[in-house]
């Protein structure tokens, strides 16, 4: 089993542990998972297996546990359509995402389900309150 793989395991089951002795609603947060992922993903992916393992995880936390799972992931953009930098798996593996992205100097937030869009896009802006919309 490679370096990378191996640590995300680790840390999934350390999540696992906490999730089984806690008696609150768990929020979980993952920043910048292509990130986290990217060397596995690059050196040892046989597949999408990782990402297929990695997205059973996560949807066993939610409905095991009760969890509310949070994961950011950058965007690219390939003929004016925004994807997951993680690819096809990683689209349909998570049904319901908020999309939080700047245009032409103006930030603005959308909610899709799916790949439905609902509701309209709505501006934002960042300031040291907070989030304003």
């Amino acid at each position: 089993m490679a370096k990378y793989s191996g640590e995300l395991r680790s840390r999934l089951l350390e999540i696992e542990f906490g999730l089984k002795n806690s008696s609150s609603v768990p929020v979980i947060f993952i920043n910048k998972i292509g990130s986290i992922l990217f060397d596995a993903v690059a050196k040892e992916n046989n597949d999408g297996q990782i990402q297929k393992q990695i997205l059973l995880t996560l949807n066993e936390f939610c409905h095991k546990f009760g969890a509310t799972i949070i994961i950011t992931n950058h965007l690219v953009n390939w003929r004016n359509i925004s994807k997951p930098a993680l690819g096809k798996i990683w689209i349909k593996g998570i049904s319901k995402r908020i999309f939080l992205q700047k245009e032409n100097n103006c930030f603005y937030v959308e909610a899709k389900i799916d790949g439905k869009t609902h509701g309209s896009r709505v501006n934002y802006s960042l300031s040291e309150a907070g989030f304003i919309v």
